[in-house]
């Protein structure tokens, strides 16, 4: 999941929008299966990425949380 959130910031600045999407859907499954707190992922990144990759990522994982909270009230 760590490899999936890194390589995130990078396909979105080359454009590569099939290939985000794809990881944004691992990473909603792997969340589905296993959740781990958002702060937690965060945490294990920051040291290696830049401050606003970390923060499209606080982004991306809270779209992902309500994504999962809609899922299952259904």
């Amino acid at each position: 999941m760590l490899l999936k959130l890194f390589a995130l910031p990078s396909l979105y600045r080359l454009g590569n929008i099939d290939r985000a999407a794809l990881y944004e859907t691992n990473i909603l499954q792997l969340l589905h299966h296993q959740p781990i707190e958002r702060d937690t992922l965060l945490a294990a990144l920051t040291p290696h990425m830049l401050p606003s990759d970390i923060n499209a990522l606080r982004e991306v994982l809270k779209d992902i949380a309500s994504l999962l909270v809609h899922a299952t009230r259904f």
